[in-house]
């Protein structure tokens, strides 16, 4: 009997209350721990992931803004030129003065070309990049459908660095001048736009409506004529009706990007078809931990 109480004891004290209490303590405190660190990581998470896409967003429609604004006052410049020069009709000398000037106040611009019917070059600007002149009658060679395009009433915007070799626009605007459907071809350097774009996990770029690349910070791209249809922002912008708006896509190697799409319509008309507007994005790039925990 003794000896059946001893062992009770032994086994009481083996497992006191006070280990009980504690265990239970330390098990309750580790699965709070846990429970404030997944929370606290998911709102951290959601917090940035909130945030990179305002600012991705906001940074978009700034940048956007200002690419369609420094457009607008091109067209709005050259048009006057062309009033001005209508204006002064026959007379050559007061037409190459107006000219010049122009030229002088707008470097950035290379040649304005009334397809088929006038056509006014900036020298210095040939000059000075070490380009020939004759490249602007291959371009319109090359791109003699789309310039058939514009004078049936199609405002559009091409690439046209793989010609020129250097970063040029080619603006393309109907014109109608004494009951005739021309073009007005506006060769305009993008490089002030170029510089405003970022480069690496954060980058900002310009396509048309066919997905051809107009602006980029990387120029090899854009020489080499790129095309970005196939991205899938793409795809889903052309099927978008919002003029600006904030995606999210998953490329083939699996990496998440925060993308952000500003639509710029060319011409006057506000209510202009989707073949008569460019794209103005900017995608930042994340890692999937980045994004979610």
């Amino acid at each position: 009997m003794s000896e059946e109480r001893d062992v009770l004891k032994t086994a009481k004290v083996a497992f006191p209350i006070g280990a009980k209490l504690v265990t239970i303590i330390t098990v309750l405190l580790l699965v709070s721990l846990v429970t404030i660190t997944v929370l606290v990581s998911v709102m951290v998470s959601s917090d940035v992931r909130i945030t990179a896409e305002d600012n991705n967003f906001t940074v978009n429609k700034r940048s956007g803004t200002e690419a369609e604004n420094k457009l607008n006052t091109v067209r709005s410049n050259v048009f006057l030129l062309l009033d001005m020069l209508n204006a002064a009709g026959s007379s050559v000398s007061l037409s190459r003065q107006a000219a010049a000037f122009f030229f002088e106040r707008n470097p950035d611009i290379a040649a304005v070309i009334v397809h088929g019917e006038q056509e006014l070059i900036n020298n210095r600007f040939f000059l000075s990049n070490e380009v020939d002149t004759s490249r602007i009658n291959v371009f319109l060679n090359m791109e003699s459908g789309a310039v058939r395009q514009a004078a049936a009433g199609e405002s559009m915007v091409l690439n046209a660095a793989p010609v020129f070799g250097i970063p040029v626009l080619a603006l393309m605007y109907p014109w109608q001048e004494s009951g005739l459907e021309q073009t007005v071809v506006i060769f305009f350097s993008s490089e002030s736009l170029t510089e405003t774009f970022g480069t690496g996990a954060n980058s900002s770029f310009m396509v048309n409506s066919r997905g051809d690349l107009l602006v980029h910070a990387d120029f090899d791209l854009v020489r080499a004529g790129g095309n970005m249809s196939s991205l899938p922002v793409i795809q889903q912008m052309r099927e978008s009706g919002d003029r600006n708006r904030q995606l999210m896509y998953t490329d083939r190697d699996g990496v998440r990007y925060f993308s952000a799409f500003y639509k710029i319509p060319l011409g006057t008309p506000r209510s202009l078809p989707i073949s008569s507007m460019m794209w103005f994005l900017k995608v930042s790039r994340q890692r999937p931990a980045e994004i979610f925990s």
